[in-house]
């Protein structure tokens, strides 16, 4: 094959909670760094990125959402040629 891919979760915390998604994330390249050179070096991924859904804090009185994230995460994803999606959903009170 020319391109190869996987998916795996990397956490398990509530999309209301990126403040801890992103630290398992930190945890998942410390704990899985030299597998994740193998695969880089071994195969051509394309698009290889880290997918971090959460919600948004939007409304009514609310009318800018800042995100951060830390140089720890940029760093870490970015020496392995990682990227990262931040995928923001509309937040329904009643469904959580």
């Amino acid at each position: 094959y020319e391109d190869y891919g996987f998916s795996c979760e990397v956490s398990k915390k509530e999309w209301n909670d990126l403040s801890d998604q992103i630290t398992d994330i930190i945890i998942f390249l410390k704990s899985n760094d030299s597998e994740l050179r193998k695969l880089k070096e071994g195969y051509h991924l394309s698009g290889w990125r880290f997918d971090i859904p959460y919600y948004s804090r939007m409304n009514e009185s609310t009318i800018s959402q800042c995100d951060y994230l830390p140089p720890e995460l940029l760093y870490l994803a970015g020496k392995l040629g990682i990227g990262i999606e931040l995928s923001q959903y509309w937040s329904n009170e009643e469904e959580k």
